[in-house]
């Protein structure tokens, strides 16, 4: 019991640095580097394996606690430059074939 309270402390630590960690190479790498970009996933995909054995008294928390991971990874799809490489042509050609280029109705 008290390995999985470690563990649990060591994924708050993790989730409170990470960002600090984030910006520290931003600069020192620049925002085309691909490597702050990796860290901080890695970081978060740490934090959850240490946070797996959180124990909630109320479904409601976990729900919300696997809402809010979910939607944080999903945040890596929008962050440079994984965003500027890959998604934005990816958004900008689907929306190129549901927005038709010229609207009938202005001339």
């Amino acid at each position: 019991m008290r390995e999985k309270s470690h563990c649990v402390l060591m994924g708050e630590l993790v989730f409170t640095l990470r960002p600090v960690v984030y910006c520290f190479l931003l600069r020192r790498f620049g925002v085309r580097s691909y490597l702050p970009y990796l860290i901080s996933l890695l970081l978060d995909l740490v934090r959850l394996l240490l946070q797996k054995n959180i124990r909630f008294y109320r479904q409601e928390e976990k729900d919300e606690f696997i809402h809010r991971n979910k939607e944080l990874l999903i945040c890596y799809l929008l962050r440079n430059p994984v965003y500027e490489g890959l998604v934005k042509r990816v958004i900008q050609k689907v929306l190129n074939k549901l927005v038709p280029q010229r609207l009938s109705f202005v001339s």
